[in-house]
């Protein structure tokens, strides 16, 4: 996943829900301005 930040922050949570509204994966983005990328392996949480 690719995401763009104007300015630098202080932390990003990246977080994808399903249809029902229930959180699939949370993964910490990288905080630098510009566009930055976060790997996902497509699996859900784990407990």
């Amino acid at each position: 996943m690719n995401h763009y930040l104007k300015d630098s922050v202080g932390g990003v949570q990246i977080e994808t829900y399903n249809d029902k509204n229930e959180l699939v994966r949370s993964l910490k983005g990288k905080n630098k301005a510009g566009i930055n990328r976060v790997w996902w392996i497509c699996v859900m949480n784990l407990p």
